[in-house]
């Protein structure tokens, strides 16, 4: 598996989730993760607005340290997936969320370690 590999798979599944989260009806999201209205929503907005905050920290830094470009794509989508999953936790721990959010707090992790294992392979020249 090379770093390319991950950067393509990376971007693959940004697309899908934005294409999901643009099209799917917000009532089926909210049955997913067993909760309704507004708690769904705003489960939703903080899942995302705090991944996506955080990748742009951690690519921002990767950047200024002149990092390789693959490897801050690669560690800003590992940041994206680790605070998902820990925002998963954290609902699922307070009782905000459960249905499929408990997927979230395995595979998010899992696939959050592979995108650093894949970044840890970047020549840098």
């Amino acid at each position: 598996m090379t770093p390319r590999f991950g950067l393509i798979t990376g971007a693959a599944l940004a697309a899908l989730v934005a294409l999901v989260l643009a099209f799917v009806p917000a009532d089926w999201l909210a049955g997913l993760l067993g909760v309704s209205g507004v708690d769904a929503t705003s489960f939703l907005v903080r899942r995302y607005g705090a991944s996506a905050t955080v990748a742009l920290c951690v690519s921002t830094a990767a950047i200024a340290v002149q990092a390789a470009p693959s490897r801050a794509a690669l560690l800003a989508l590992s940041a994206w997936f680790g605070v998902q999953g820990l925002v998963a936790l954290w609902g699922l721990a307070f009782g905000h969320v459960g249905g499929l959010a408990w997927a979230a707090v395995v595979a998010d992790p899992l696939i959050a370690g592979w995108f650093i294992a894949l970044s840890a392979k970047v020549d840098t020249g």
